[in-house]
């Protein structure tokens, strides 16, 4: 059987699979465990990871040992939410690139359904290691000033709003959260309000669409 976050990079590979051939080469920056990796490879890709911690299932643990205009397509999963200097990693990922590579990123959104409503308890600013949270707005004024043009923008996900570890009160309201909300998911995301922001971006705004 396989697991919520198998099930969520699947949907992934499928979506670059709009815009990169079979064989294209992809870096996963914060590539953790690694099941992205494997699962993109799968689907006929080389794909390669990037992580400081020692204990991933990285190829790369430096950024100076990735080749720079390499990659056509570079995934960030949840990762700049962590970094101090959002656009100093930005930049380096757009240098790690092809002139026409994509970058596919993921990160909460400040500016959520649960981030309205809970505020400073929402998830996505509860984590230890989150440094900072971002609205639509902001990661797209970070992204542009990287250099990169925006090719879709979005919202996706409904998830927990608390931390499930907390107590059984808190996962019994993400259950009725949950079965309430799920239903209005498209909705949701197209008035940006989602629990997580989907960014797909070009390093020189040619976008190549695969057939």
């Amino acid at each position: 059987m396989k697991t919520k976050g198998e099930i969520i990079f699947r949907e992934r590979v499928r979506y670059l699979k709009q815009f990169l051939p079979p064989g294209a080469s992809i870096l996963d920056f914060g590539c953790g465990q690694g099941i992205f990796v494997k699962i993109a490879k799968k689907f006929g890709y080389q794909v390669f990871g990037y992580d400081i911690d020692p204990k991933a299932a990285a190829d790369f643990y430096s950024l100076k040992e990735i080749p720079n205009h390499f990659f056509d397509a570079v995934v960030c999963f949840d990762v700049i939410e962590h970094v101090d200097n959002p656009q100093k990693i930005l930049k380096n990922i757009r240098q790690k690139l092809k002139p026409n590579g994509l970058l596919f990123l993921t990160t909460p959104n400040r500016l959520g359904l649960a981030g309205r409503i809970i505020k400073n308890k929402f998830w996505g600013l509860v984590p230890q290691g989150h440094k900072n949270v971002y609205t639509l707005s902001q990661m797209e004024g970070l992204l542009k000033t990287a250099g990169f043009k925006i090719i879709e923008a979005k919202t996706n996900l409904i998830a927990w709003w608390y931390l499930t570890k907390i107590n059984w009160l808190n996962r019994l309201i993400n259950k009725i959260v949950y079965l309430v909300f799920s239903p209005l998911k498209k909705l949701l995301f197209r008035l940006n309000l989602g629990d997580s922001l989907q960014i797909l971006a070009s390093a020189s705004g040619v976008v190549r669409v695969s057939e």
